[in-house]
């Protein structure tokens, strides 16, 4: 899934009609001994270069949402193709994430439909006792997030801004803000950084994403807690797609 990550910057949203790439391709990826793997994104400028794409993540790329968001046919995920295309140079991202999307019902007929559905969530809620955020910010101003000393720091943040950069180091399920507190704090998070140096503290958060105790660990020096629900969140299921895309 890092594989694609980039190309989850297609941000949401496009009123009007619908651009298109000035070029594109889109091709079977090769077969060979090794077992499909999805190569590195190249986005320069108003190109796209994507290697080993499956359908499934160019689905999940184009209509930025997360696996756990698409259903559809399993035979999406080992569907491995390469896409080259090329934006106008002052197309914007989510410009290109509806280029994509036209793409993809261009060249695999692909038909979608959003629903809502149950899923499991973490919710972030607050513990007993009392928070450690501090005092709430008088002014609205802008967010920031930075590494210092071994803590990472955050400035003027929401519990809805926090939950949604918990949510990137949570790839199976959303992390929503349950917490009931309204307004923007400044709050840092101790990391397991003995040397407080950047990269090292860098590390103990990859760390932390990895083995899944990430978001627990910043709510917890909170006064917060992680609580497992399940919560209707919006879907997006694949009514159709063609196997063997249109020719360029």
């Amino acid at each position: 899934m890092r594989a694609l990550t980039l190309v989850l910057l297609f941000a949401a949203g496009l009123s009007g009609q619908t651009p298109s790439f000035d070029a594109a391709s889109i091709k079977p990826t090769p077969e060979s001994g090794d077992p499909k793997r999805e190569g590195p994104i190249q986005i320069t400028g108003g190109n796209i270069n994507l290697e080993a794409a499956s359908l499934w993540n160019l689905v999940v790329a184009a209509y930025g949402i997360k696996d756990y968001q698409l259903s559809g046919p399993d035979w999406m995920k080992s569907a491995h193709f390469d896409v080259v295309a090329k934006a106008p140079e002052d197309a914007s991202l989510d410009q290109r994430r509806s280029m994509l999307q036209s793409l993809l019902a261009d060249r695999f007929k692909l038909a979608i439909h959003h629903a809502t559905k149950d899923l499991p969530v973490d919710a972030l809620v607050v513990a007993k006792g009392t928070t450690k955020l501090g005092n709430k910010k008088d002014s609205e101003g802008k967010d920031s997030l930075s590494i210092t000393g071994g803590k990472l720091q955050f400035q003027n943040y929401t519990m809805a801004q926090l939950a949604g950069f918990l949510a990137r180091g949570n790839p199976d399920r959303p992390v929503v803000d349950a917490t009931g507190i309204e307004g923007a704090y400044d709050f840092a998070v101790e990391l397991d950084s003995p040397t407080g140096d950047p990269g090292d503290a860098k590390r103990a958060i990859g760390r932390a994403m990895a083995d899944g105790t990430f978001a627990r660990m910043v709510a917890e020096q909170l006064g917060l807690k992680v609580e497992a629900r399940k919560q209707a969140i919006d879907i997006v299921v694949v009514d159709h797609a063609e196997r063997v895309p249109v020719e360029n």
